[in-house]
């Protein structure tokens, strides 16, 4: 059997300490390294979201400092165009108030098939009237279409009855509503801002007619003779 040696020269040996402490501490390098750099990703990646945070802030602020009023008119707008609650009551005030202007005498009012799609629910409409002319039809016709809420028209018969003298119709609408969010968005949640589409159909509903509300005054207090009366 033979046996293989090998002889260290003098020279392999003196390196051979300094080369194993310089893999040590390269070793411990690296460890060092990976160990580092999470923590400074980490870090960075906060300080972006901090930086975003931010900005976001500042423009909710700059918004609350403005003295504009234009932001409360279009949200006033958009509530009384598609309302929270079911604006039947409404539409039925303003088809009386256009029939009035119109000359045209509404015979009966029917609020009926309530349905929901997604958020928005939906209920009918339907008002018969007579008229005396097509001048004072089509004017009533035109001025329902420029009253909030906001409705759509889905059927319109007229017909003249043999042995009248007035026209009679019906026309069967759809009006909509749906639920305010119910959650606020995040304070750190940038401002979505509106695209120019719709600031434009903001700005052509703002010119509709309003539903009329009234104020009541409260009364004085009165002197009563009897007290307990």
């Amino acid at each position: 059997m033979t046996i293989l040696s090998f002889k260290v020269s003098p020279n392999l040996k003196v390196l051979i300490v300094p080369i194993s402490i310089i893999g040590v501490v390269l070793l411990l390098s690296l460890v060092l390294v990976q160990r580092g750099i999470s923590p400074v990703n980490t870090k960075i990646k906060e300080f972006y979201s901090a930086q975003e945070e931010e900005v976001a802030l500042t423009q909710k602020l700059n918004s609350l400092k403005s003295n504009s009023i234009e932001p409360l008119d279009t949200a006033e707008v958009a509530v009384v165009a598609l309302p929270d609650k079911n604006p039947g009551m409404w539409l039925v005030s303003q088809a009386k108030k256009t029939s009035e202007e119109s000359q045209v005498n509404l015979s009966k009012i029917t609020i009926s098939n309530q349905s929901e799609t997604n958020t928005i629910v939906s209920s009918e409409l339907s008002l018969e009237f007579e008229v005396v002319d097509y001048s004072s039809f089509l004017s009533f016709i035109k001025n329902l279409t420029v009253v909030l809420p906001i409705y759509s028209l889905k059927k319109v018969d007229l017909e003249r009855k043999t042995g009248l003298n007035t026209l009679q119709g019906e026309i069967n609408s759809a009006y909509h509503w749906s639920s305010l969010p119910k959650t606020l968005p995040p304070l750190t949640q940038a401002l979505e801002e509106l695209s120019s589409e719709e600031t434009d159909v903001l700005g052509e509903i703002s010119n509709y007619k309003f539903p009329t509300f009234t104020n009541l005054t409260p009364s004085e207090p009165q002197e009563r003779s009897q007290p307990f009366n």
